[in-house]
């Protein structure tokens, strides 16, 4: 007996090998499934022309029939006796046995497919292992799923070398059976609607459907229940439709490909995430009307009803999983509850008031929490990629339709997301993925930038062409995204955050108030230390706002970090300039004592002194919050992804360092005589006044407020990261503007001190003594 198998899978390999080329048989089995569904719509009204449907549906299948019946005997001849009751069906006119019997055909077709992939991966041949790989269902697409890569990826391995052929096996399996039993589970569920609503046809062809699905997931059940559990829900499929909650209740906790934790994460994720997006979507979609709720907008309406349903997918790869099977059911039937109140005809009867629907996806909220473990509800920034996903393919969409505003809405809601979810992770690991994702979804030129598109009114190709390199950027993202990463990765990654944002301040006030160590200007410290004060209150505040609204403000987050930027820089040139035209001229000036005490003491220099306390008190807050709103933004994310612990103590690091750095420029100052330190904080102010004006630059150019001409060459991204340099004529040009503007304001008040002294020497010497 083993030497006859032996023989057998000895003969088997040889014939898989003789092919030169591979074979398609994809083709002919979606023929045959094309044609199949044709008949069904013939019948109604052309019994000859259903009758050539047949016919050609036998056809195909004749092409891969030979191949099928090496591999999988009793499959083959299955299909062959669902296509012989097709036949039948069709001549009796009997349109729910013609479903049925199209479905048995098909799925008979899938489950010999699905023999002859393993044998092949088994022999080591793995141009046939695609071959048949292409005879296969994936899950239902939509615009927040992507098809599985994870077969086909193996097989490569497999060819290569890099992996054996039994976990090769394994990985396939995982990824096909997830598939099926998503189908499966489908078609469980469109029986139960059709049920419902009386259709009868469509009813049995579900049952075929259910049946067939089943028989490719039935050996995953016998490992995990036992083949007495299998063979009795085998009975139990058999007496479909009138068995089917039996048959829910006998699936209960099972799943034929088993997620990793790291799925299982993700999808719990995914839950919360789309359902927590449902009524941001369907409040753009509706309007009061009086006291009526009327649609408004049938494409956000859609995107609300597209999130819902992939909450309700995600949910059902979970459940299995749950501990508390009851509460699990319980969680399914709420969303099923409230996707039946969000379908088309639903909808069409009865609008659901946006309150009322807030309210139920905060309680349907609430539940999910209670009922998920602590840990599968840490976010997941992998689940947000999925909304971004959909989000570009909304701007495609309305682009394409004109709806320049629904576009724009979209942009800016995915880029939310990447600002207060993603881009924290991505800007430390891997910083030059950080600037070309920006510059696609702004202003880019190479592709150009969405933001510049929709500005433009591009044509649709254009959108198009974009949004292919977006897939292809949000590709490399996930595998960031997709590592683990150690509390001490996270912790480093918050301490380079801060004391990069941090330094740039730091350095400016310790310039600034370097300067203001005698007599009466120490107290003009005093403002500069009260705007930092309230700037650190105001980062405060806006930390407590963004646990609640982090994407809100990641929308903004670019508009805002611009205007404070221009502010900052402003008032730093209005503050250097009086700095070098008053207090070091007012020092240099010490020995004329009574133009010095006018200088401090007048009653214009009192007015002065106002706009002066003023100005540093605006120089101080901006210095700070400028960069305290980004670190916030950043921090926040770090915080979902990985706890609060890991971040808050990178952060007291890189806090403590900027400090540091503050305390040695301080000291280095108090020691340098003031012709020195007039030295020291020109060129202090200078380094970063051009790195301000660098990033302040890169952001208006980002949001579209400042053109963008790039130069002929790339720089690498940390020097934008610390030094401000981007390579665009526009932010060379203002960074050289503002060094120039420094250096010019120093030798302008060296000019006007020696002029100054000398017009007092010659009245000196003219006086009489």
């Amino acid at each position: 007996m083993i030497f006859a198998k032996v023989v057998h899978l000895i003969a088997l390999a040889l014939l898989l090998s003789q092919a030169a080329q591979a074979a398609d048989w994809a083709t002919p089995a979606e023929t045959m499934r094309a044609r199949l569904a044709e008949t069904g719509v013939e019948m109604a009204f052309d019994s000859a022309a259903a009758r050539t449907q047949v016919e050609q549906a036998k056809a195909a299948y004749a092409q891969i029939k030979p191949a099928l019946k090496e591999v999988a005997p009793q499959s083959a001849d299955q299909v062959s006796e669902g296509l012989n009751n097709v036949a039948r069906a069709l001549a009796r006119r009997d349109e729910p046995a013609l479903a049925r019997a199209r479905a048995q055909a098909w799925t008979a077709l899938l489950y010999g497919a699905h023999q002859g992939l393993e044998k092949s991966i088994q022999a080591g041949n793995v141009p046939h292992a695609r071959d048949w790989l292409a005879v296969r269902e994936f899950r239902v697409a939509s615009t927040l799923s992507r098809l599985n890569a994870d077969a086909m990826t193996a097989l490569e391995d497999l060819e290569a070398g890099k992996m054996k052929p039994n976990a090769a096996l394994a990985a396939v399996r995982s990824d096909v059976l997830d598939g099926y039993q998503a189908r499966f589970n489908g078609s469980l569920a469109e029986l139960k609607e059709a049920q419902t609503r009386g259709f009868h046809t469509l009813a049995a062809e579900q049952v075929g459907l259910a049946q067939g699905y089943f028989h490719l997931l039935a050996s995953a059940y016998t490992v995990q229940r036992g083949a007495a559990a299998t063979t009795t829900l085998q009975q139990q499929l058999s007496n479909l439709p009138s068995s089917l909650d039996t048959v829910q209740n006998s699936l209960q906790g099972f799943r034929a490909a088993p997620l990793s934790d790291r799925e299982v994460h993700g999808r719990a994720s995914q839950v919360l995430r789309f359902l927590s997006l449902v009524p941001v979507e369907y409040e753009r979609g509706v309007k009061k009307d009086g006291s009526t709720w009327i649609l408004t907008n049938p494409v956000e309406i859609n995107e609300a009803r597209t999130f819902l349903d992939g909450a309700v997918t995600a949910l059902s790869d979970v459940t299995p999983v749950l501990k508390d099977q009851q509460q699990a059911r319980a969680l399914t039937d709420a969303y099923s509850a409230l996707a039946a109140q969000m379908t088309q005809p639903a909808l069409a009867k009865a609008v659901v008031p946006l309150d009322d629907l807030k309210q139920q996806v905060n309680a349907l909220l609430t539940q999910t929490k209670a009922t998920f473990p602590q840990d599968w509800q840490k976010n997941d920034a992998n689940a947000d990629l999925d909304v971004i996903r959909s989000q570009f393919d909304s701007v495609v969409t309305a682009a394409a339709s004109g709806d320049w505003t629904a576009a724009e809405n979209a942009r800016l809601d995915a880029y939310s997301l990447i600002e207060s979810g993603t881009e924290a992770r991505i800007s430390v690991f891997n910083p030059e993925l950080k600037v070309k994702l920006e510059d696609q979804i702004w202003n880019g030129t190479n592709p150009v930038g969405l933001a510049a598109l929709i500005k433009h009114r591009a044509p649709a190709s254009e959108f198009k062409a974009t949004r292919a390199e977006l897939q292809t950027t949000l590709a490399e993202v996930s595998k960031v995204l997709g590592t683990d990463v150690a509390p001490a990765a996270v912790a480093t990654n918050a301490g380079i955050i801060v004391f990069r944002e941090g330094l740039e301040a730091v350095l400016i006030l310790a310039a600034l108030m370097g300067s203001l160590r005698k007599g009466e200007l120490v107290k003009l410290r005093r403002p500069m230390w009260l705007g930092a004060l309230v700037a650190l209150v105001a980062t405060g505040i806006t930390w407590a706002i963004m646990q609640g609204a982090l994407s809100m403000l990641g929308k903004y987050g670019e508009k805002l970090e611009a205007v404070v930027g221009v502010i900052a820089i402003g008032v730093l040139l209005l503050i250097m300039n009086w700095f070098f035209h008053q207090v070091y001229w007012t020092d240099r000036m010490a020995s004329f004592q009574k133009h010095k005490h006018e200088l401090t003491h007048g009653p214009a220099a009192q007015q002065a002194m106002r706009a002066q306390w003023w100005g540093l008190a605006v120089l101080g807050f901006t210095s700070i919050y400028r960069e305290g709103f980004e670190t916030v933004l950043f921090l926040q994310s770090l915080v979902l992804q990985a706890g609060a612990a890991s971040v808050l103590t990178g952060a007291a690091v890189g806090l403590i360092s900027v400090l540091a750095v503050g305390v040695v420029v301080f000291k280095l100052q108090a020691k340098l005589p003031m012709k020195k330190l007039l030295i020291w904080t020109g060129g202090l102010i200078c380094i970063v006044l051009g790195v301000m004006v660098g990033n302040t630059a890169h952001v208006l150019q980002l949001v579209g407020w400042l053109p963008v001409h790039p130069m002929p060459f790339e720089l690498p991204a940390w020097t934008g990261l610390w030094l401000g340099l981007h390579p665009t004529w526009e932010g060379f040009g203002l960074q050289v503007a503002s060094v120039i503007a420094v250096i010019g304001s120093f030798f302008a008040a060296e000019a006007l001190k020696e002029r100054e002294l000398q017009d007092r020497r010659k009245k000196s010497a003219v006086m009489p003594s």
